[in-house]
């Protein structure tokens, strides 16, 4: 049994001018402490229920919890100061000694409180209510020690958090302007590698429910593509990501990374390795995922031009196209993650590259990003045929713009691709249509108000 500990809240809050929203716990349990911030218990479902009631990646770090809670106008803090406290139990506390809460409502158009927990909402009310002036809202914690509470009954109660909320604005800029702002958000201290990360998990994320909507029949956009709805409700669903030897290329490498570590089945197509890119921040955060994808013997790394090779995972494919082996094509892709090196033309190679591509459920397009201005070329000219060749078996995912598109213009080039969904990163450019974009969806990846006063 945990002894009891005088504890000061060693955390500060979180909020800015635009806060609307108070979300109070207790006081900030042994792992929060630990981990500097708050709910930092990995298996509390604050961090979950919040995120899938928002429709994004669940925040994986400090700053990206940070990052949320600002961008959704949500203010973090716990009602008391200090305490006595046995561990994480809140019905221990005793010499309960409040935080100043209207040091926060002074300063931020505070509208609504929510208090996560009984004890929260009891100490809130005893000592804070009054001065706040805003009566709280008692929802139910997300601790674990609230098993007996499912997760769809935490997010029914949690929803009120949300309603007629404004969200953060949403801007269109041209693509000169995205890469100034880019480069003005890592000088205020989130790195464009960390942006480069931040993009992978929002692709991987989308490529997730992507597969879960084809599984379910419940995906709109794979009319007369019966296969692909097949390929999607296998015990094993594979996601083969075409990724560029630029930085559309590294966000490609993150997202596949992030979807082996979620156990789905992955296979990276590419002109170069990681370690032969020129591009930064690509080259170090690809190497990165490349390592995680197969270092330490985890996965397999193919060149075209290893004829052997070629040959053996062609007769390897075979066995499971005619039968005569038990095991989907993408089980050995779950079990043994693939890099395939595509960089020519050979017949043999090619060949290879579109039984890949029938086999996948989905595909990700990360070949070019938007600084692109013309068609693309081989190799990439000669993947995009590939995948045509084989579009009745998956869904397709483009990577901030769909390859062979002006994102300033919207001007569609030869040999591009025609994407069933688009995430791209940030903010919205001018020239993404839903023509050749399909859904479009805009992952934010940092608060940008800051970033914006001026406009």
């Amino acid at each position: 049994m945990a002894e009891l500990q005088h504890i000061a809240h060693p955390l500060d809050p979180v909020y800015d001018k635009h806060s609307r929203v108070l979300i109070l716990g207790s006081m900030p349990s042994p792992q929060s402490r630990e981990t500097g911030f708050y709910y930092g218990n990995p298996r509390n479902r604050f961090w979950d229920v919040l995120s899938h009631i928002c429709r994004e990646p669940t925040p994986s770090t400090n700053d990206r919890k940070r990052v949320f809670c600002l961008r959704h106008h949500l203010a973090l803090w716990d009602v008391l100061a200090e305490c006595d406290i046995e561990g994480a139990s809140d019905s221990s506390i005793v010499n309960p000694k409040p935080n100043d809460l209207a040091s926060i409502t002074r300063n931020a158009p505070i509208d609504a409180v929510f208090c996560t927990g009984a004890k929260a909402y009891e100490l809130y009310t005893r000592y804070c209510a009054d001065e706040v002036g805003i009566e709280a809202v008692q929802l139910p914690s997300t601790s674990p020690a609230n098993a007996a509470c499912s997760f769809e009954s935490l997010v029914r109660e949690y929803i009120p958090i949300f309603m007629n909320r404004q969200t953060e604005r949403s801007y269109t800029l041209p693509v000169n302007e995205v890469v100034e702002l880019e480069q003005k958000i890592a000088r205020d201290g989130t790195s464009l590698a960390e942006l480069m990360d931040r993009a992978g998990e929002a692709v991987a994320w989308r490529a997730l429910g992507i597969l879960e909507e084809m599984a379910a029949g419940a995906y709109p956009r794979l009319r007369g593509r019966p296969r692909a709805a097949d390929n999607a409700a296998s015990d094993f669903p594979l996601i083969v990501l075409l990724c560029g030897s630029g930085n559309n290329g590294g966000d490609g490498w993150v997202a596949a990374r992030e979807l082996a570590e979620r156990g789905i089945a992955v296979c990276v197509v590419c002109a170069k390795l990681p370690a032969d890119l020129s591009a930064q921040p690509a080259h170090d955060v690809a190497a990165e995922a490349y390592d995680a994808l197969v270092g330490n013997g985890r996965g397999r790394t193919i060149s075209c031009e290893d004829e052997d090779a070629v040959e053996e995972l062609l007769r390897a494919e075979a066995a499971v196209a005619d039968g005569s082996s038990p095991r989907r094509f993408s089980e050995f892709a779950k079990a043994t993650p693939l890099v395939y090196v595509c960089n020519r033309c050979a017949a043999e190679a090619e060949r290879l590259l579109r039984r890949i591509l029938s086999h996948a459920a989905l595909v990700v397009d990360a070949i070019l990003g938007t600084g692109a201005k013309s068609a693309p070329r081989a190799p990439y000219s000669r993947w995009i045929a590939a995948e045509r060749s084989t579009r009745k078996t998956h869904a397709m995912l483009s990577v901030d713009v769909p390859t062979g598109m002006d994102a300033d213009t919207g001007e569609i080039f030869n040999g591009h691709i025609t994407a069933d969904e688009t995430v791209t990163m940030i903010v919205n450019k001018p020239g993404l249509c839903q023509r050749n974009c399909g859904r479009l969806t805009i992952a934010p990846l940092v608060y940008l108000a800051p970033f914006m006063e001026d406009r």
